[in-house]
């Protein structure tokens, strides 16, 4: 699956990841760019299906609180 943001498109693993990408696309935009900077490629290839290509490690989303139990 994958998203575009201002004519580039991004690999993402889920609809989850999907969601989080379209809330705040500059911060995963901009992770993907320093993270192809880091391996020193050109290559705006999409990862693979099934393959993780890192674009979103090291990135921690908040966690989400628990619903309460009505008894």
């Amino acid at each position: 699956m994958t998203v575009s943001y201002q004519g580039k498109t991004f690999p993402v693993c889920c609809s989850g990841c999907r969601d989080e990408f379209n809330e705040n696309p500059e911060k995963y935009a901009s992770k993907a760019a320093q993270a192809k900077d880091q391996k020193g490629k050109a290559d705006d290839k999409p990862a693979a299906k099934g393959k993780d290509d890192g674009s979103f490690d090291g990135l921690i989303d908040e966690p989400k609180p628990r619903a309460k139990r009505i008894k």
